[in-house]
């Protein structure tokens, strides 16, 4: 056994540790320590020597050489080998107290100083380790570095059956020489080369395993993804993927436009009628009436339908059923027009509406705007026994005459009497007769279309002859000339209101 303190107190210049100059005289129970024999006596105080100095359990003869300096002893190349046991020092007090001289000093064992290593039965050198601690002790000086002291020797612990070095359920442990190791079988763990317990690896700081649209959270043994909008991720672990709404029903709304799919969005593709967001949302109507005037500035009344609109077109003005624009209708070509109700009328299409000019012959009743007469020639039989004349005079006649032949005189008074569509009639003067005159037809001289059977003959009008009280004007419907006769003839009436 050796202890490495002594060693270097064996091999310290004598003059570097005492200020006397001395010579320094190791007993023979020194040199022959642990070889196996027993010590000689020490040396007398009295045998030369000055003093004995008990150093760290060791005496050391001591003698007075002045102030001579003899330097350091040379000792030669002599090999003093490992030193002995030195066994316990008599030099002790108090079981476990420090004992001895730095850098001998120790702790007491047994009633002795112990300056090297105590294995519980006895005083080492400390120099083997292996030897050190006593049974059941931690031999923390082993090599290798884990174990317990068994019979004073160093012996691995197997710490995998000691319990679950590696954390329970999180690996498999597999003991080595002075330590073990872990293979970890819990996702998300991982452990040390030699030794430690299965740890929580924190994905979130070794990169991005959410990838580059999810906030990555570390939990226990795992990690989870707060994905962005549009992308989707598992509870746990995983990446966020994007999410293809089109696939999980009809973001765009049911028929109202074309789904396509996008990163983290959609886009729609929406039907006419329709609009939506360049990316997300849903087709929603478009409302054309607010937007502006489909159906025409001033042509329609606009009314909004789903996806599209319709128009209540203006007088003179169609458009489709739906959407659109009020357009000009040309009722000279639809045959809508009532130009041609007359004998002889000429439509002319103006923009809403359209005019009837009227033919040579039918001067009268000229029309410019809807609701007009239109062109009907000279005469309108009302159907009633009446008949309008539409030179503008406003005149109606009575469409036959007097049934008999009367004096002027009673022939104003068949007038005034006369019931005919509600009354209000008169003999007419004699213009007013001279008017309904044709001179183009032959006797009698009047349209029979509108006056039918009317004779060839003299008719009473209420025009007096000046001059002449006794005489009146009448009108020949055989020649359509007036003349004045006697007021007493016997003649023809037809009345006017």
């Amino acid at each position: 056994m050796y202890s490495p303190r002594i060693h270097t107190a064996l091999n310290t210049p004598l003059t570097s540790r005492v200020p006397v100059t001395a010579l320094l005289l190791v007993s023979a129970a020194l040199l022959c320590a642990g070889c196996g024999q027993e010590p000689e006596p020490a040396l007398a105080p009295d045998a030369g020597v000055d003093a004995l100095v008990d150093f760290g359990g060791v005496d050391l003869a001591v003698r007075d050489m002045g102030d001579t300096d003899l330097g350091p002893p040379d000792l030669g190349p002599a090999d003093l080998g490992p030193p002995p046991d030195l066994g316990p020092s008599t030099s002790c007090t108090g079981e476990g107290t420090a004992c001895g001289v730095a850098p001998m000093d120790g702790s007491c064992h047994g009633g002795s100083c112990c300056t090297g290593c105590w294995d519980g039965d006895s005083c080492r050198s400390g120099t083997d380790d292996i030897e050190c601690g006593g049974a059941g002790a931690d031999c923390v000086s082993c090599v290798p570095s884990s174990g317990a002291c068994i019979d004073r020797a160093c012996v691995d612990i197997d710490e995998c059956a000691a319990g679950t070095p590696c954390g329970a359920g999180l690996g498999t442990c597999a003991n080595t020489p002075g330590s073990y190791v872990c293979t970890c079988t819990a996702a998300g763990y991982t452990a040390p080369a030699s030794g430690g317990t299965c740890a929580d690896v924190d994905e979130c700081a070794t990169g991005t395993p959410c990838g580059a649209e999810g906030t990555c959270a570390n939990t226990t043994g795992s990690y989870s993804c707060a994905c962005s909008l549009g992308y989707i991720g598992p509870a746990m672990g995983g990446t966020c993927v994007d999410v293809n709404e089109c696939a999980t029903g009809t973001p765009c709304g049911a028929g109202l436009g074309t789904c396509m799919n996008t990163a983290g969005s959609y886009a729609c593709m929406c039907s006419p009628g329709y609009t939506g967001p360049a990316m997300g949302g849903t087709c929603a109507d478009v409302n054309e009436c607010t937007a502006g005037t489909p159906c025409g500035a001033g042509l329609g009344t606009c009314t909004n339908t789903a996806g599209s609109y319709s128009c209540a077109c203006s007088p003179g003005y169609t458009g489709p059923a739906m959407g659109g624009t009020c357009v000009d209708v040309n009722e000279c070509t639809a045959g809508t027009d009532d130009c041609t109700d007359a004998p002889a009328g000429i439509c002319t299409n103006t923009v809403g509406s359209f005019t009837c000019a009227c033919t040579s012959g039918f001067p009268f009743g000229t029309r410019t705007a809807r609701g007009a007469s239109g062109c009907l020639g000279r005469f309108t039989d009302l159907g009633d026994g009446t008949v309008r004349d539409n030179n503008g005079s406003g005149l109606e006649w009575q469409r036959g005459f007097s049934p008999g032949v009367q004096r002027q005189a009673a022939s104003v008074t068949y007038c005034t009497s006369l019931t005919l569509d509600g009354g209000g009639w008169r003999l007419p003067t004699k213009d007013e007769l001279l008017s309904i005159v044709d001179l183009t037809v032959g006797a009698p001289t009047i349209d029979t279309s509108f006056f039918p059977g009317t004779p060839s003959t003299y008719f009473w009008s209420s025009s007096p002859v000046a001059g002449s009280p006794s005489f009146g004007w009448n009108v020949s419907f055989y020649s359509g000339y007036a003349d004045d006769y006697d007021a007493t003839y016997m003649y023809r009436a037809r009345c006017v209101r």
